[in-house]
């Protein structure tokens, strides 16, 4: 319809697209559409190059006009109307069949380009997140059918978007996503081996093997980019080997360790590495029920809203390393209201935080918290 439409406001002449069944599936008659063209159905069983009609329903559904086959690819897949004197509109029939074939055309490759795109994201989905025995020669000469040699040895990244440099749960549209995706996958294509995939709301690269810092380098220049023309920032994790085609599973995992430990590690700053992180290897590995009842064991007698609160401010605490100036500074805080308050969380809990002993138990507390709010 957005074909005949636009063609219609150029030639002012009434305009049928129909399709192989000899049925009218646009036009500038509303009434016409869905109705039989029995021309058209005379010109596809003969293989007719052109049919002309001079009178009204000379054939079934059809009007005095000129019928031009449409073809894709070698394929017939429609006929092309014009409605009105032979001589006169054949001139813009023939045009409009170009138009109309181009147009159709370019919608043919779009949609099979993005079949191929669909199938190439299937096929690295089901390598990274399938079952380790299905990655077989079966599958790695399915691979190369696409032209992905998944025994080329590989670095696994993930990556999620922030608002700012220190916040993890942002919530990020998916036309920001979309739009992350296509500038990634322009900065990878350096290398055709280099395969990307969305996993919710989480960016995977899978990387050609190459050493950390040509991986900082590359980090930092989607990193850039995405911030330039997205307008956030994107936080990555890294394994620190590179990967066979069956240890890809396992490579994930690290990088996705790497990117949750990005918040505690003291890193490389554009990317955390698996090696960099600590207890995030097994944090997950404890029971949540274990580790809730250790989060209330530490901040007792403190409401969730109150923990809440507290995390905020101790995660500030010892990422100054413990500097009542640098926390109340970024806190907007004077000294003496931020030692009130350090105070009165000794009181409250029975622990310090300015202590040793006791601020290792509140660190723990608070990764455990990170991890069951999905920070």
């Amino acid at each position: 319809m957005k074909i005949v439409t636009e063609l219609e406001s150029i030639i002012h002449q009434d305009i049928n697209v129909v399709d192989a069944s000899a049925h009218i599936i646009a036009g500038t008659t509303p009434s016409r559409i869905g109705t039989f063209h029995g021309a058209t159905q005379k010109l596809l069983s003969e293989k007719l190059p052109v049919l002309k009609i001079y009178h009204d329903e000379e054939y079934e559904g059809t009007r005095r006009g000129i019928n031009l086959p449409l073809e894709i690819e070698g394929e017939t897949v429609g006929v092309i109307g014009v409605t009105g004197d032979c001589d006169e509109v054949e001139p813009y029939g023939r045009i409009i069949k170009k138009m109309t074939e181009i147009l159709l055309l370019d919608d043919y490759l779009k949609e099979q380009k993005s079949r191929a795109r669909n199938t190439r994201n299937r096929f690295v989905q089901e390598w990274v997140f399938g079952e380790a025995h299905k990655i077989n020669q079966e599958f790695f000469n399915l691979g190369l059918t696409m032209d992905i040699d998944i025994s080329r040895a590989r670095r696994v990244l993930v990556a999620s978007a922030s608002a700012n440099q220190r916040e993890s749960n942002y919530v990020v549209s998916q036309a920001v996503i979309d739009s992350i995706e296509r500038v990634i996958e322009k900065i990878l294509q350096e290398d055709p081996q280099n395969l990307s995939l969305i996993n919710g709301s989480k960016f995977v690269w899978l990387v050609t093997d190459r050493p950390d810092e040509r991986i900082l380098e590359l980090v930092s220049l989607i990193r850039r980019e995405v911030f330039t023309s997205c307008g956030v920032h994107l936080k990555v994790g890294a394994d620190s080997l590179c990967t066979s085609a069956e240890q890809v599973r396992d490579g994930y995992r690290r990088a996705e360790k790497a990117l949750w430990g990005s918040r505690h590690s003291t890193g490389h700053g554009e990317v955390t590495f698996y090696d960099d992180i600590g207890m995030e290897l097994f944090v997950n590995d404890i029971p949540e029920k274990s580790r809730q009842e250790f989060i209330h064991k530490v901040f007792r007698g403190c409401s969730d809203e109150e923990i809440d609160q507290w995390v905020s401010l101790l995660s500030t605490f010892f990422s100054c390393n413990g500097s009542i100036g640098q926390t109340a500074q970024k806190l907007f805080l004077h000294k003496n209201t931020l030692q009130y308050r350090l105070n009165k969380l000794r009181e409250r809990t029975g622990y310090d935080p300015r202590n040793l002993e006791d601020s290792s138990l509140f660190y723990i507390a608070i990764v455990f918290y990170e991890s069951d709010s999905g920070i």
